[in-house]
């Protein structure tokens, strides 16, 4: 597969110091004398400066691409922080409801619960389940509907970035851009990853 690639841009690349080379005769040509024919010279030149404007022209080609994807993956971040933080607020919330149902329940002493924290959509729709009179609140079904659409939402900014850093790092290690690679000092991008948050052991608690 990787051999078929590398054949498949020599063929663009060659396409591209054909299309050169001609732009090059017709150039010459324009300049050229009626009666006379180009000259073996500029024939010669013709081709020297179609095989570096095809190069060129590959290299503008590939570093825009790489320009394109490059923001998108700098965009797909953003919303990645962006989304963290929404669901930062969302969570808070649902904690503060169940905390709010869970110290009624101790007071009122009808069962024996621990205090959870509310980290997932999941977590908070268990936590709905276990008292009909948040299930048909409409403002907390809601809340709930916000924090899974939200962790739907990051979920694919997550996906998007990663899809985008593969084609980038595919991008820059394979020919003709891992050529130039280190002229233009084109290093691969990490992968986003969850971070790991320190275990109960490892705090001793």
């Amino acid at each position: 597969m990787k051999e078929k690639n590398i054949i498949i841009e020599i063929l663009k690349i060659l396409g591209w110091m054909i299309c050169g080379w001609i732009l090059w005769l017709f150039i010459f040509a324009v300049f050229t004398p009626e009666n006379e024919e180009i000259s073996d010279f500029l024939n010669k030149v013709s081709l020297i400066l179609g095989l570096l404007t095809g190069l060129i022209t590959t290299i503008i080609i590939k570093y825009n691409k790489l320009n394109h994807l490059k923001q998108i993956i700098l965009e797909s971040k953003s919303n990645i922080k962006i989304l963290s933080k929404k669901n930062t607020t969302l969570l808070e919330k649902a904690n503060k409801v169940a905390d709010k149902y869970m110290k009624h329940e101790k007071e009122t002493q009808t069962k024996i619960s621990e205090n959870r924290s509310v980290k997932t959509s999941s977590q908070f729709q268990m936590i709905i389940e276990n008292y009909p009179e948040l299930k048909a609140n409409e403002s907390i079904m809601k809340l709930l509907s916000q924090i899974e659409q939200n962790e739907n939402q990051t979920a694919n900014s997550k996906m998007i970035y990663n899809e985008n850093v593969t084609n980038y790092n595919t991008l820059i290690n394979n020919f003709p851009v891992a050529v130039f690679k280190n002229i233009f000092n084109l290093k691969n991008i990490k992968y986003f990853e969850e971070e790991d948050i320190i275990s109960d052991e490892e705090l001793g608690i």
